[in-house]
């Protein structure tokens, strides 16, 4: 289990299967997050949620620290780590999903940073990827704030709210991840739990 200043990162458990549904249920955040067509999920899904945990390097169920023994801690979304097929490369693929609840809060700009330092501090990565679909500003402005470069895109590849989009490829390479940890203050430095 692992912790930042505001969140805990824990592995999934099937008792948060259907909170990971429910993330694919949402139009607003699932249009964000697969290229599939928007469609109401039934628990058959489940069985592809699970696959995708179990593949990944990471996969993390994301919750504040504020819950108490009387109240249970708020589940605000998941993070992971997907490795690709060449995993000589040390390549991850960074993802994220954030429940709406959880928007605006800079949560996702806290993830990231966290999942840049665990992939390449702590799993030895060269490199941390993602793509971003056009239209997803505000996730393409915390991917830059936390370091990512972008690298290219497909135009006009996905369709999102009735029209083609571009999906946006970033990445982040270990030696500038480095040398952005180095300016990160010990204030906000990434603490590690049992």
């Amino acid at each position: 289990m692992y912790t930042t200043a505001r969140l805990r990162l824990r592995p999934y458990t099937t008792d948060d299967l259907p909170f990971l549904l429910s993330l694919y249920n949402d139009p607003e955040v699932a249009k964000w997050i697969q290229e599939d067509f928007l469609a109401p999920r039934g628990p058959a899904y489940i069985a592809k949620i699970q696959d995708i945990a179990d593949r990944a390097l990471a996969y993390f169920i994301v919750e504040e620290l504020t819950s108490t023994a009387h109240s249970p801690p708020t589940l605000l979304g998941m993070s992971g780590l997907v490795p690709l097929s060449d995993a000589k490369n040390r390549n991850a693929t960074f993802c994220i999903a954030l429940a709406q609840k959880s928007w605006g809060y800079g949560y996702g700009k806290e993830i990231a940073r966290f999942m840049v330092d665990y992939a390449i501090v702590s799993l030895g990565m060269h490199r941390v990827s993602l793509t971003v679909f056009e239209g997803n500003e505000r996730a393409k402005k915390c991917y830059t704030d936390v370091g990512f470069v972008e690298e290219g895109r497909h135009r006009k590849i996905v369709w999102i709210d009735g029209e083609w989009k571009d999906t946006f490829f970033m990445g982040i390479l270990d030696s500038e991840w480095h040398r952005i940890r180095l300016g990160i203050s010990r204030s906000s430095a990434l603490r590690t739990t049992t």
